[in-house]
């Protein structure tokens, strides 16, 4: 935004690297640290801007991003598991499976940092909780993921879901919206 590109630009910018990290970790035949953490920061930073982009350039508002990007976080994960029978990240070795776990990666943080920006928000259909209740309200339903997991309600797979879009909420509700 400082560059006067606007979020359409910035996130083609953003989609590019993104793409061209995914690339490189995917081709890698072994771990290398340093490029699963430049996908890591690449979907962080592309998921803020398309989380920007879907309140604010495409006017759907707070409430209409985390909506817009759970639907594509479902079809990534429906998708994911028509195609490989799972969608356990225990095991993410072939090609395919990797780049699905890459673009659900990406989904997730994306609507962690939207479902954030929503809870934090002072306009556009932003809730501004407050910082006290941002806290409890994140805090508690990591909480609920926990138990849910821990008294087997939902499995493993669910489990980290929820708790990587609840931990990239919680990171982006912290600050002040508006």
């Amino acid at each position: 935004m400082s560059l006067n590109l606007g979020y359409a630009a910035g996130g083609g910018i953003f989609a590019a690297i993104f793409a061209l990290a995914v690339w490189a970790q995917v081709r890698s035949t072994a771990f290398h640290p340093f490029l699963y953490w430049a996908v890591i920061t690449a979907t962080t930073t592309l998921g803020t801007v398309m989380a920007d982009f879907a309140d604010r350039s495409f006017g759907i508002g707070y409430p209409g991003g985390p909506s817009l990007l759970l639907v594509l976080l479902i079809a990534s994960i429906a998708i994911w598991h028509w195609s490989e029978g799972t969608v356990s990240v225990q095991t993410i070795t072939p090609t395919r499976v990797e780049k699905f776990y890459w673009l659900t990666i990406l989904f997730s943080q994306t609507l962690g940092t939207a479902i954030g920006y929503w809870v934090a928000g002072t306009d556009r259909g932003g809730l501004d909780l407050g910082y006290e209740l941002r806290v409890a309200v994140f805090g508690a339903g990591l909480a609920a993921v926990a138990i849910a997991y821990f008294t087997r309600m939902i499995g493993p797979t669910l489990a980290f879901w929820a708790a990587f879009v609840l931990t990239s909420a919680r990171r982006y509700a912290w600050r002040p919206h508006g």
